[in-house]
């Protein structure tokens, strides 16, 4: 899946973005397409969206509104900054 610090995407199925509240430095609004995807998705959260995306968005609920997903395991580790590049490409091989 990585060759020279490239990423092959054609065995990813998911791709998960976390922290969709610390987006800067993006494009306009008008000039991208944004796919915002949330465990869950407090109200706080979708009023700063709604900031980043254009008014004709969808809102796509599956399961119940502000419940978290047992399915969905969540792992912390805490890497050096000078180490955080190969570990995430370690975690996606």
């Amino acid at each position: 899946m990585l060759e020279k610090y490239r990423i092959s995407l054609t065995k990813v199925k998911y791709f998960v973005l976390d922290q969709t509240d610390q987006s800067s430095g993006l494009p306009s609004k008008y000039e991208r397409f944004t796919f915002i995807f949330s465990a869950t998705f407090s109200d706080r959260v979708r009023i700063l969206a709604q900031h980043f995306i254009r008014g004709n968005y969808i809102f796509l609920v599956v399961g119940k509104p502000d419940a978290t997903n047992e399915d969905i395991a969540q792992t912390i580790e805490e890497v050096p900054n000078a180490f955080k590049k190969d570990r995430i490409f370690q975690l996606l091989e």
